[in-house]
């Protein structure tokens, strides 16, 4: 009954701390001021596209036209094809949808994170506040104000992997919790790929333990890990042939480590800072930071906390990589070489301190009386820290921020707290729940600053009187923008396939091309094309003109900016919700026959979904060049019989006969099939092991 009771009390307490979402369920949420987001531009495109490629085509997208001129769906780890807890989204209008699965998996990282602490046998105080510093932290709802929406999924398995992980090692060393661990590495891997190696020395330190024999331990990992990577093979066997092709095999270190932590973002830790990168976000709340630091120094109380010392110095190194020397030799190493963002290891950190805060409260309960002199003095430095920097702030800018002014109130009242806790141990349940209150008020008041809420009908609406004229064009015309005029989510809802994209994986045959489509040199890493170089889509291209004959290979029918396009051969302009529309594409360059005149050959399309498009067409016969892009998996069938497809050109090229014809073409991947059925077994013999016979070993 008491368990339950807690689980209730977490479950009260969670929604109260979302309650903001809550309210906003319909929107999109964004960090701070920022314009942008992975939530509308990635997450809920992809998830649009799902959707409409199921109730329109009655199939599952393997291919997309959206965005690029046409990319590998099935390849890309955010289209979030085969994670299937986040097709929960789709049961419920989107955003709305996107918004309840989030939810629903910040809730199981929340029970999990408590059975994890309770399985270390950290009392239920200890294990209601680590759990909650996890899943509250500042970072963490920096990050869903950002969008990142996979690597939140993620993150909150990990706890159930290392609960089901501290059962194996609490003596239950059945094959049970080998596939559990198994089936949990799936589901992470499934969500996001980048989370494997942060995720991966979580759980390595939990499984160092002397008192079990490395071979067990190594058995332990290779079935775990080997159950994992099978029950995900359609998230990675893909990608790794996407990835020969695309833009991400070359990073430089450079470009592998934006957004290294510097000494002066670490303030952070100290001071939550309201504004700026989601990915510098550090701060733990200030109790976390309080009683992560008092354990360094309960030598006689921290022999079981040292190793999660470890744990965030190894994190707090290897995020600030490029300032520090040969980090990039790390980042050469496989795996590590496809990471970008080292900030992210900042999320290693944010586990070592919720685990270690929640076992110190324990340590303050036992008593510290046993010390030469009162370990809370240790705390002094920092508290006398916070209110001089604060002080120093006014002093120098003449103005009250609430920013500093927090800090004090939080640590002031968080140390208070702490001395009376180590004095008054009698009353060590009061005082136990004053402090986790400064701890949620603290992360409540920071999380509901740093977000806002931008509703969804403001975002897919935007340029109405523009979005309607577009939406009418047939899917085989393309639209081009230099200033991303029309978003990607407004794009997925009307269904307007583009040139230009959002990505962080984009073909590096198609990048070249479209270099010379746009004019705009493509000289380093970008998840945009075209490149923003200093971040300001309405103003950075301004002045450069698009090639008009590389546009209409790519069968583009309107180029729209938003600013004009003077001297650039594009025709007449309309002033459509006050962006420049040039109609280039008034003849119909989707079919291109090398020995046939247009007025010798007429066609038409039977169909034209994601993975399938037929046409009917009369050609005098010769090499046709077809304005869709060419990728290994792509079949072509004339007349029924498989036809061979030139596999070097960026377009798709095959010879066809003169004549009338029906062509065929099918994304019929066989790597994806593999990949669907190894995992399919192995998820079915997993599941099956752990419910049936399993159970039946306990009944005999």
């Amino acid at each position: 009954m008491k368990s339950k009771k807690h689980l209730l009390f977490l479950f009260i307490i969670f929604l109260i701390g979302n309650i903001n979402i809550l309210l906003n369920i319909n929107d999109f949420i964004y960090l701070g001021s920022s314009q942008y987001s992975d939530i509308p531009i990635t997450h809920y495109s992809n998830l649009m596209f799902i959707q409409k490629s199921i109730q329109e085509h009655h199939q599952i997208p393997l291919w997309s036209n959206l965005i690029f001129s046409g990319y590998p769906f099935v390849a890309n780890p955010l289209s979030g094809l085969w994670y299937f807890p986040g097709w929960l989204a789709l049961l419920y209008p989107l955003p709305a949808g996107i918004n309840i699965t989030l939810l629903l998996h910040l809730l199981i990282g929340l029970y999990g994170m408590y059975f994890f602490l309770q399985s270390l046998n950290i009392s239920e105080k200890g294990s209601i506040l680590g759990s909650f510093a996890l899943v509250f932290s500042a970072k963490m709802y920096a990050h869903i104000g950002a969008g990142h929406l996979s690597l939140i999924y993620a993150i909150t398995w990990t706890p159930w992997l290392l609960f089901f992980t501290n059962k194996y090692k609490a003596g239950v060393t059945s094959l049970k919790y080998n596939l559990l661990s198994g089936v949990i590495w799936g589901l992470v891997l499934l969500a996001d790929l980048r989370w494997s190696i942060p995720a991966f020395l979580i759980w390595f330190v939990l499984l160092l333990d002397k008192k079990i024999h490395y071979l067990n331990q190594l058995k332990f990992i290779t079935i775990s890990l080997g159950i994992g990577l099978l029950s995900s093979m359609t998230t990675w066997l893909p990608l790794i042939q996407f990835l020969s092709l695309s833009n991400r095999s070359g990073l430089s270190p450079n470009e592998q480590m934006i957004y290294s932590m510097s000494l002066v973002d670490f303030l952070n830790l100290l001071f939550p800072f309201f504004e700026g990168s989601a990915e510098i976000r550090v701060y733990p709340g200030a109790v976390v930071i309080l009683l992560s630091v008092l354990g360094i120094f309960l030598h006689k109380h921290n022999l079981h906390m040292r190793k999660w010392y470890v744990l965030a110095l190894i994190s707090l190194i290897l995020s600030f990589g490029e300032h520090i020397p040969g980090m990039n030799l790390i980042y050469e190493i496989p795996g590590f070489s496809l990471m970008r963002v080292p900030s992210r290891f900042l999320f290693p950190l944010l586990f070592a301190l919720s685990i270690i805060s929640a076992m110190v409260l324990d340590a303050i309960g036992k008593g510290l009386r046993n010390y030469s002199f009162n370990r809370v003095f240790f705390l002094s430095p920092i508290i006398i820290f916070v209110i001089l920097f604060s002080l120093g702030s006014f002093f120098l800018t003449k103005e009250l921020s609430n920013n500093f002014v927090w800090s004090v109130i939080v640590f002031s009242s968080g140390f208070i707290l702490i001395i009376l806790l180590q004095k008054h141990t009698k009353n060590h349940l009061l005082l136990s729940a004053s402090l986790l209150v400064v701890l949620m008020t603290d992360l409540f008041f920071v999380n509901y600053s740093s977000l806002r809420f931008t509703s969804n009908v403001d975002v897919v609406n935007k340029y109405p009187e523009l979005m309607l004229k577009l939406a009418d064009i047939s899917p085989k015309f393309r639209v081009y923008t230099p200033s991303y005029s029309i978003s990607q989510e407004q794009g997925s809802y009307w269904s307007i396939h583009q040139v230009n994209g959002v990505d962080p994986l984009q073909l590096t045959q198609y990048i070249n091309f479209f270099e010379q489509v746009s004019g705009i040199p493509v000289e380093n890493y970008s998840v945009t094309l075209p490149p923003f170089e200093i971040g300001n889509p309405e103003i950075d291209n301004k002045g450069i003109c698009p090639n008009r004959e590389k546009l209409l290979e790519l069968n583009t029918k309107f180029v729209i900016s938003s600013f004009e396009l003077m001297d650039c051969n594009l025709g007449a302009y309309e002033l459509i919700s006050n962006q420049y529309v040039y109609e280039i594409g008034k003849e119909d360059s989707y079919l291109r026959f090398q020995d046939c005149p247009k007025s010798e050959y007429q066609y038409s399309i039977l169909k034209y979904s994601p993975n399938e498009i037929i046409l009917d067409f009369e050609s005098c016969g010769g090499i046709l060049q077809i304005s869709e892009i060419n990728y290994p998996g792509w079949k072509i069938f004339i007349d029924g019989q498989q036809t061979i497809l030139e596999s070097k050109s960026l377009f798709r090229e095959v010879s066809v006969p003169e004549g009338q014809h029906e062509l065929r073409m099918v994304f019929k991947p066989s790597i994806v099939f593999v990949g669907l059925v190894v995992q399919s077994i192995t998820m079915l013999l997993s599941i099956y092991y752990i419910l049936f016979i399993s159970m039946k070993k306990n009944e005999a």
